[in-house]
């Protein structure tokens, strides 16, 4: 049986992908720490308060406003993103 694999925020529970979206995330956006990942669906990028915004099933992720053009074309792929002090994104599979 396949792992699931760690988010940030794992707590999050109530999403739905594809065309049936139910998201209500407006409680858990927050900064990545050094050291941590947010993997999942990329379901949505947006900027917001002069940072970007990145929308996972378990939350948003508030990242560098620079990280907008990179983000907005893996919209609706699995992606990774980790904070060494920088920010490095990953595609961790193509659908």
């Amino acid at each position: 049986m396949k792992q699931r694999d760690p988010v940030v925020a794992p707590h999050k529970t109530d999403c739905q992908t594809s065309s049936g979206l139910s998201l209500d995330i407006s409680h858990s956006l927050r900064p990545l720490r050094v050291g941590e990942e947010g993997r999942g669906l990329l379901i949505n990028v947006h900027s917001s308060g002069g940072q970007c915004v990145a929308e996972f099933c378990f939350g948003a992720i508030a990242l560098p406003h620079e990280m907008f053009g990179r983000l907005h074309p893996l919209i609706g792929e699995r992606v990774g993103i980790l904070n060494l002090s920088g920010y490095r994104v990953r595609c961790l599979e193509r659908q």
